[in-house]
């Protein structure tokens, strides 16, 4: 496995290649993956938690998200540099920091992810002089971004997180635990299927389906699929949140759907860090999570509780 740094510096050059594409297709960011040594879904979401780029999974194209500087919940005076990093963009804005007569620091290398995604990049400046340093940079201001996304948050619950679809009986499939969340590949394969949560291999990969009375629904967005089912009494809790703290944490094997997980990364610009706790249980931890998002995230997950 190659070390943080390698790493560190893949997903950096990532998002440089990215950005200097401005979009392109799924079968480009893989091979581009492959080059670089990075597993192309776990970059991707990195990509995509952190406001950098977006996918259609429909169209199977990806697009940077233009440069943008947003504030960070409960920290004024710090700004967070998303979307596109070209080659020369931090030079750029650090020249353009340097020469301009408001009072800006740019913090020029960025703060390391541990080799889990490209690296944060902070700007300090005074809370009513960002709107201007963003436009002096040609610079996109978008305010308060963590908690507008959070208050966009769509509902996730049967039947909305679904639609009708039966699954292909010619690909492997096995059901999901309901208390750890895991494939059970070894479960009886005697041709009947019980209800809760399918998996189901693919020519595409990986698909999700939730068998509920009898009848199968395709679960578009897999990550909603821990929330259609009930869970046995006692297993791991899904989220929990430590207000002293501000800290968030999340089922490791029920990872936050993507939209969710950037309202809660862009409150620090910080991917989530994984806490091991046991060989079967672990929860991501995502910093400086500020109330409202951490409530409108509960809520949106909730909505739909059997």
């Amino acid at each position: 496995m190659p070390r943080p740094e390698a790493q560190q510096a893949a997903h950096d050059a990532l998002l440089r290649w990215v950005s200097e594409l401005g979009s392109g297709s799924w079968q480009q960011f893989r091979e581009a993956c492959d080059h670089l040594q990075l597993v192309p879904s776990v970059a991707l979401r990195g990509l995509s938690v952190l406001g950098h780029a977006e996918i259609s999974w429909r169209s199977r194209r990806f697009a940077c998200a233009p440069a943008t500087l947003t504030t960070i919940p409960l920290m004024p005076g710090r700004l967070l540099l998303c979307g596109q990093r070209g080659s020369d963009g931090l030079a750029e804005i650090a020249r353009v920091a340097a020469e301009s007569e408001i009072d800006v620091d740019l913090e020029g290398e960025g703060s390391h992810q541990f080799g889990l995604g490209p690296r944060t990049v902070l700007v300090d400046a005074e809370p009513d002089q960002a709107a201007d340093f963003a436009a002096t940079a040609g610079l996109r201001f978008a305010p308060q971004a963590a908690e507008a996304i959070a208050a966009s948050l769509p509902a996730v619950g049967f039947p909305v997180s679904v639609e009708p679809g039966a699954p292909d009986e010619r690909f492997p499939r096995c059901p999901l635990d309901p208390d750890m969340l895991e494939p059970c590949w070894d479960a009886p394969g005697n041709g009947s299927y019980e209800d809760g949560l399918w998996s189901w291999e693919g020519f595409q990969g990986r698909r999700s389906f939730l068998r509920r009375d009898g009848e199968w629904f395709h679960i578009p967005i897999r990550e909603h699929g821990p929330y259609l089912i009930e869970r046995p009494p006692g297993a791991p809790e899904l989220m929990r949140y430590d207000l002293a703290n501000r800290l968030m944490y999340v089922n490791a094997h029920a990872p936050l759907p993507e939209l969710h997980a950037r309202a809660a990364c862009l409150c620090s610009g910080r991917l989530p860090l994984r806490q091991h706790y046991a060989a079967d249980h672990a929860e991501d931890q995502y910093v400086n999570v500020s109330p409202t998002v951490a409530e409108a995230i509960a809520t949106s997950l909730r909505a739909g509780e059997p």
